[in-house]
């Protein structure tokens, strides 16, 4: 791949193109797998659900029981190289820093709380409330530019689509001059994602040929946890609507990049928050208990640190002015004072006065 590229001095490749392109190699590089029949392909399809596929590949390796090889590709060319660049989501750092802060105020809070080291609300209800709100804000912010960096906020529309469907091969076709390079970060990030999920990499070059980056993983990576769903072609994805309005006919223009306004729908894959919230949830409970049973114990009072000494200091002084009448005897153990008699048997302190 050259250093850079300036696709307008080259020959353009549109997305539809590339796809019939890839598809034709696929077809030649499934030839010689066990098969029970002949390879399907087909462009343009996309489910019931909203998942789009450039391009379908099937053929049955068992039709009596009914099993069979499927493929999809998704094609990118220059115009369209955002679906392959990464892009930070900031709304899950910001959930995941907010979960991160709410964790970490319950295990402080709840350490000080058992170990009787502060009392949470001596400043007064609101204003310890505030605090614990304030700290959980600053915690978040101090947590976020530690998240920044991680590659779990990096989003590629191509394979967060993947990630959706279930297919036996998944593969990822691109122009060119998507990329200026292999050492781009763009380029790098889809790499690095392709092989931990094990997506086949294809690239087109200025001359038409394919030449293949990655291959698609043998295992699933996603541990058999995406659905199956069943993709129709854009006719017939056509004439499905059109059907399910009774009586009226409306005419359904469907095409690859045209089924949603992709520049403005590129993050429509994000992940949910159910877990974050989960937690948050959880810790919510948690400072709420605390506070409750905060609530009920005694209000604490605060010896004045300076008077505390000045009477200590007048006490020793009344003691050194005390006469002394001779010695006197404590019980082991006892705060019992008793004076000397001829008769004790239990075992005496003597302490002398004088």
């Amino acid at each position: 791949m050259a250093a850079t590229r300036n696709p307008i001095n080259t020959i353009q490749v549109s997305d539809k193109e590339l796809a019939k392109m890839t598809l034709g190699f696929l077809k030649g590089y499934y030839k010689y797998r066990e098969r029970d029949g002949e390879t399907m392909v087909q462009l343009d399809v996309k489910s019931e659900s909203g998942i789009i596929a450039d391009g379908f590949l099937t053929f049955p390796i068992d039709k009596e029981k009914g099993l069979e090889h499927t493929a999809t590709l998704e094609a990118t060319d220059y115009w369209h190289r955002e679906e392959l660049r990464y892009h930070h989501t900031r709304d899950l750092l910001l959930v995941d820093a907010f979960t991160s802060a709410f964790v970490l105020a319950v295990i402080f809070l709840g350490y000080f709380y058992f170990n009787d080291s502060i009392s949470m609300f001596h400043l007064g209800w609101w204003s310890s409330i505030l605090v614990l709100f304030l700290s959980i804000v600053g915690a978040a912010a101090i947590i976020i530019p530690f998240l920044w960096p991680q590659r779990r906020y990096r989003y590629i529309y191509a394979i967060e689509q993947f990630k959706k469907y279930y297919a036996d091969d998944q593969w990822i076709g691109f122009t060119f001059d998507v990329f200026p390079s292999y050492d781009d970060k763009y380029y790098l990030e889809l790499r690095r994602q392709c092989i931990r999920y094990g997506v086949g990499l294809i690239e087109v070059d200025p001359h038409k040929k394919i030449k293949v980056l990655l291959t698609p993983a043998r295992q699933d990576a996603f541990a058999n946890n995406r659905t199956i769903v069943q993709f129709k072609g854009i006719t017939a994805l056509s004439k499905t609507i059109q059907q399910s309005v009774t009586g009226i006919q409306i005419p359904v223009k469907l095409n690859t990049k045209g089924l949603f306004a992709w520049q403005a729908d590129l993050l429509r894959f994000q992940r949910t928050y159910n877990n974050q919230l989960a937690i948050i949830s959880t810790c919510i409970l948690l400072l709420s208990a605390l506070i409750y049973t905060e609530s009920h114990k005694a209000p604490i009072e605060y010896v004045d640190e300076e008077a505390y000494v000045r009477n200590q200091s007048a006490l020793m002084e009344n003691l050194e002015n005390e006469q002394s009448t001779g010695l006197y005897y404590f019980k082991i153990d006892s705060g019992v004072f008793v004076r000397e008699t001829e008769h004790y048997i239990s075992p005496f302190i003597v302490y002398d006065t004088e």
